[in-house]
């Protein structure tokens, strides 16, 4: 049997030290300052209660909260600097880890990381549009490139989201 989604615990973290280790990573190294946004938004959202985070290496990982049991739902923020890759500098990639199989990955600048995780947030955990609008988000950050797990070798079988 294949099990899909994350098939190990999160370790809830809080999210004020997710964020102080992200600032700190960030002066080191800025491709990292697009997790420290989010991890920033999140805070002001009043939603960190409805998510738990935890890291792997340094990806964030996002659950609803509190973290269900193995396996389940949950979202993956990378950052990358790879101009070699298409995207012409740094940009951030999005992964819905679903236990249904059918992973969704979008990968956009990282001027757009925020805008981003809080429609993957919305569209996959089913928190509440206006909740996050409160906060201050964009939420339309125009036309995503969504790979499935079944096509991500093929990038001709991408399809435009509005």
């Amino acid at each position: 049997m294949q099990t899909h989604g994350l098939r190990y615990e999160v370790t809830e973290r809080p999210w004020d030290e997710l964020l102080g280790e992200f600032h700190e990573l960030a002066i080191k190294s800025p491709r990292f300052t697009p997790i420290a946004e989010i991890l920033r938004s999140v805070i002001s959202s009043g939603l960190a209660s409805s998510l738990a985070a935890s890291t792997s290496m340094h990806d964030l990982v996002v659950v609803t909260s509190p973290p269900p049991a193995v396996p389940f739902d949950a979202i993956r923020v990378s950052v990358n600097s790879d101009v070699t890759a298409g995207h012409g500098g740094d940009f951030v990639t999005i992964r819905h880890l679903s236990v249904t199989g059918l992973d969704d990955e979008v990968s956009r600048p990282a001027t757009e990381a925020v805008a981003l995780f809080w429609r993957f947030v919305i569209e996959k955990f089913g928190l509440d549009q206006h909740s996050a609008q409160s906060a201050g988000q964009k939420l339309n950050a125009g036309p995503l490139l969504i790979h499935d797990e079944r096509s991500s070798r093929d990038s001709s079988r991408s399809t435009p989201v509005l």
